[in-house]
């Protein structure tokens, strides 16, 4: 979820860099593990970097095209439709909640291919800090 608030941000602010630390503090996040994530995105084309003390990060795709589903694969794996929510582990078979867990999946993996970085940054109030 590190890499989709990143991106958020970075949705909002659009043309401008915005360096780790900014990112850090406005996520309440460990610079060094943002960094690890920013790195990640950056390897794979969602993001551009130039160093320096006005360098940073910014989109380097357009927002629309960026489902929410294709970033947290990029940073956890494969979202398979008989995940567990609860535990990483569990064999869909032998659920405590039964069968009706998978289709909850399914569902939260269909929201998610259908959401884009735009749609989540412009209908939310979350926003970089200033202080």
């Amino acid at each position: 979820m590190l890499a989709i608030h990143s991106l958020i941000l970075l949705a909002k602010k659009k043309d401008s860099y915005i360096n780790t630390k900014q990112l850090a503090k406005s996520l309440g996040a460990s610079e060094n593990h943002l960094a690890k994530v920013m790195q990640i995105l950056s390897k794979n084309g969602y993001v551009s970097s130039i160093k320096g003390p006005t360098g940073g990060f910014k989109l380097s795709i357009n927002p629309e095209k960026i489902n929410l589903k294709e970033i947290i694969e990029l940073i956890e794996g494969p979202l398979i439709p008989d995940f567990c929510p609860f535990f990483k582990n569990c064999n869909p078979k032998d659920c405590i909640f039964g069968d009706e867990i998978k289709d909850y999946a399914d569902k939260i993996i269909k929201m998610l291919e259908n959401k884009n970085i735009y749609q989540i940054s412009k209908k939310t109030n979350f926003d970089m800090k200033t202080d």
